[in-house]
């Protein structure tokens, strides 16, 4: 049985469904899921917040060069 892994992915918001075709595209990935999101973070001394979309990519061990 192949073992699955999931990749968390953020992207700016419009580009995740690109990332995720292309990834489909090659069969590095099975399945996307795109999910709004709201991401805060430090920047230059302030907090900062960006309107972002999270990819969950699932693929298997076999396929992942990074697991």
């Amino acid at each position: 049985m192949e073992k699955v892994v999931v990749f968390y992915i953020p992207a700016p918001k419009g580009k995740a469904r690109e990332i995720a075709r292309h990834l489909l595209s090659k069969r590095l990935i099975a399945c996307a899921n795109i999910i709004p999101s709201q991401s805060l973070y430090w920047w230059k001394g302030k907090i900062a917040a960006e309107e972002e979309e999270l990819i969950l990519a699932k693929t298997t061990k076999e396929k992942s060069p990074l697991v």
